[in-house]
Formats: structure tokens, sequence, C-alpha cells
């Protein structure tokens, strides 16, 4: 479980992230970032102010992000599986 760095340079970072079920990862912050889910999952975001998202992965459906700190926690059946590459300024 978490995140392990596949490449980083001065432009991008790109991340294999992974989840099991009922698993969270800690609070932390990403830049602008794209996520490729490799599986379905579903996920229970939290940010700092308390306040809670609940989203559902598509396999091979990426997703675009301005950037956010939360905590991610794994509330599906099954093993959240991401490719997240950072955009760095």
């Amino acid at each position: 479980m978490g995140q392990k760095v596949l490449i980083e340079n001065e432009r991008v970072k790109v991340m294999e992230v992974t989840i099991p079920p009922g698993g969270k990862l800690p609070k932390h912050t990403h830049p602008a970032y794209v996520a490729y889910p490799m599986n379905p999952a579903k996920a229970k975001i939290t940010f700092p102010d308390g306040s809670t998202r609940i989203i559902e992965l598509e396999k091979g459906k990426a997703v675009y992000s301005e950037g956010a700190t939360h905590e991610v926690e794994n509330i599906g059946s099954t093993e959240l599986f991401n490719l997240e590459i950072e955009i760095k300024s």
C-alpha cells in the first residue's frame, strides 16, 4: 500500500498508487495532476476542512485535478490502483 515513484524530473512526477480495501493514505498534497485508474475502485476523499466526497473510479478513465490536499480511503471491495502524474510548474 502506498505511493511508489516511478519517475521524477523537473517537469513531472509519475507514481503508482495502491490502496487495499479498507486502507487509507494519510493527508497529503498534490500540485495539478492526472490520475489514471488501472481498475475500478470506490474511495472517500476527506479534505482539510472535514468535508468529504465519494468517488467511483472507472478503469481507464483519466481524471484531472488542479491540485489538492486530502486523505484517501478505499471504501470499495477492490484494490485502488492508479497511475498519478503530477505536473510541476
